[in-house]
């Protein structure tokens, strides 16, 4: 089973959670036999620790969220967008790829890939993630890359 667990959620601590209630929500997810989590942003190291030790698999994503991303946009994403975009897609990968516990990593999320602008960015970042990890990386339907250790046919 799999879920989506959001960081922040708690009121009391934000996105200043302390070690004790990260330890909290997963041991939650472990004793719901959760063997996934899916993230929308780059998580705390304690997170990914967490998931490393306890054998939660991850997939962590920039946060390039929402169809109104790529509004007003003709056909090509905005020269700021797509280099934030970039940015963030090599730090997540140069700091988390060694993480057992990533086994994918998201590129976007609900921005409606039939936008050209939306389409291209996704495209552009599929195809950054591919040369900054050399892992195989294999197109998903979400165009999100993937760790495969055996050899696999994409078809």
């Amino acid at each position: 089973m799999g879920v989506e667990r959001m960081a922040g959620s708690n009121p009391e601590f934000g996105m200043a959670e302390p070690t004790g209630w990260i330890t909290h929500d997963h041991d939650d997810l472990k004793n719901l036999n959760c063997a996934l989590t899916r993230v929308h942003w780059q998580q705390d190291r304690r997170v990914l620790d967490y998931c490393d030790r306890h054998g939660i698999l991850l997939q962590s994503e920039i946060p390039a969220w929402g169809y109104a991303t790529f509004e007003g946009m003709d056909f090509h994403p905005g020269t700021e967008i797509m280099q934030n975009g970039l940015e963030q897609l090599q730090e997540m990968i140069d700091r988390d790829r060694n993480h057992p516990c990533i086994i994918s990593w998201g590129l976007c999320n609900e921005v409606d890939g039939q936008n050209p602008p939306a389409h291209e960015f996704a495209q552009r970042l599929y195809a950054e993630a591919k040369k900054l990890d050399l892992v195989a990386c294999a197109p998903m339907p979400r165009i999100h890359c993937r760790r495969r250790r055996a050899k696999t046919s994409v078809g």
